[in-house]
């Protein structure tokens, strides 16, 4: 089964530090699953601060997962949160039109709004 992975950290670090060890974690409790399942992309956005707290000018990073290139999550991008968010935003139109190629979906912390770093692929993946 494929699974894609989308949200964000809430900017807490306590449980996984890294997004790498949180994607890593949910990786084996897939591959418990009977018949497998793996995640084949997703698109993490990893704020340094608790989101309450945060503001455009926060320190963060997005990472993906596009399993036909490698299944390791890559950071794509280290800057302002609100550049980072943009470029979400970009990955997450992409993403949507993938969706029929996808099994399951796995949203932590997403941000489904319209024009929310999630948005699109979420709604694509609940009409599908």
């Amino acid at each position: 089964r494929r699974v894609v992975v989308v949200g964000s950290s809430g900017g807490s670090t306590v449980q996984f530090p890294a997004p790498v060890e949180f994607l890593e974690a949910l990786s084996q409790q897939l591959a418990r699953i009977s018949q497998g399942a793996a995640v084949v992309a997703a698109q993490f956005v990893c704020c340094e601060v608790a989101l309450d707290d945060a503001t455009p000018r926060s320190p963060a990073s997005l990472w993906i997962v596009d399993a036909s290139v490698s299944p390791e999550p890559k950071c794509v991008l280290r800057a302002e949160l609100v550049a980072v968010n943009r470029r979400a935003r970009e990955l997450d139109a992409a993403l949507a039109r993938s969706v029929p190629g996808f099994d399951a979906v796995v949203a932590l912390s997403a941000d489904a709004r319209a024009g929310g770093a999630n948005g699109d692929m979420l709604r694509a993946a609940g009409a599908s």
